[in-house]
């Protein structure tokens, strides 16, 4: 999986196929190909990405909450 920027995923797929015999030869009657949006590498880069954020709106509110009272307006 590729993102727009550039950074590239790895994930991990599972594929059934049924085929069916006509006219002496093998084909592909149907096709299935999964991943597990549940848990991915792409999910875990969000959840490490979650903390950062959440690490940096606690340090401006409590800027804020500091900063705002002493202001002349």
């Amino acid at each position: 999986y590729e993102l727009t920027n550039g950074r590239k995923f790895t994930l991990l797929s599972r594929w059934t196929a049924a085929v069916i015999k006509t006219d002496g030869k093998w084909k592909i009657s149907a096709i299935h190909n999964g991943v597990n949006f549940v848990d991915n590498p792409l999910l875990a880069e969000t959840r490490k990405s979650r903390k950062y954020f959440l690490a940096l709106g606690v340090v401006a509110g409590l800027a804020a909450g500091i900063l705002i009272p002493w202001s002349p307006y």
